[in-house]
């Protein structure tokens, strides 16, 4: 199975993404490498196997054009995205 992880270099998404690789699926990670520790983990997923990785923040439009390309994402699609990441923002934010 063909898998695209966003932010694949965080905690969860490395796992996601190294359970995915044992697994034998073809996996994508989609990561700007922002937070702490992320690029150490991205190291380590190269010792897990086979990956592709893709440099680029989901909230850039441009980044997940140059990836997606223009065929993949329509502007009801990436009004939803953005209003779903407002809304992820806001809730991570309330919870500290």
């Amino acid at each position: 199975m063909k898998i695209l992880i966003n932010g694949g270099c965080g905690f969860l998404g490395s796992n996601l993404a190294s359970y995915g690789i044992r697994q034998g699926h073809e996996i994508t990670i989609f990561d700007k490498l922002f937070r702490l520790g992320s690029a150490s983990n991205l190291e380590w997923l190269k010792l897990e196997g086979d990956f592709t990785y893709l440099h680029g923040d989901v909230r850039n439009r441009n980044d997940v054009i140059r990836y997606m390309g223009r065929r993949t994402i329509l502007a009801a699609q990436w009004n939803s995205l953005c209003r779903c990441w407002s809304s992820l923002r806001c809730w991570k934010i309330s919870l500290k």
